[in-house]
């Protein structure tokens, strides 16, 4: 569910770079309309700044490589504990997270 959580901050970035009547239009929102976090980076104009982010910080870089597999499927299989556990600090690390990085845009 911690993957939601990050859709949910990438919407919200996109959502302040749009105007309310942009969001009607049906192009844009079968693009943004996806849980694929890579692509809703890109309508977010944060690959750029991911990117960066990576290349100073090799802890968060691994965090963004692990976080942005997650797809809406990941919810119904089987994880261990430790996996899940795993996904959690990579979405909430304070120093090192994807949340943390996500959160200074929206």
């Amino acid at each position: 569910m911690v993957g939601y959580a990050v859709e949910c901050g990438l919407k919200a970035c996109i959502a302040r770079l749009t105007r309310a009547e942009d969001f009607y239009d049906k192009n844009l929102a079968r693009k943004i309309f996806q849980h694929n976090l890579a692509e809703l980076a890109n309508y977010a104009r944060l690959s750029a700044v991911i990117e960066q982010s990576g290349r100073g910080d090799p802890v968060f870089q691994a965090n963004w490589a692990q976080v942005s597999l997650w797809n809406e499927e990941s919810r119904y299989e089987t994880h261990t504990q430790t996996e899940a556990e795993q996904m959690i600090r990579a979405v909430q690390d304070p120093d090192h997270g994807v949340m943390r990085c996500i959160r200074q845009y929206w």
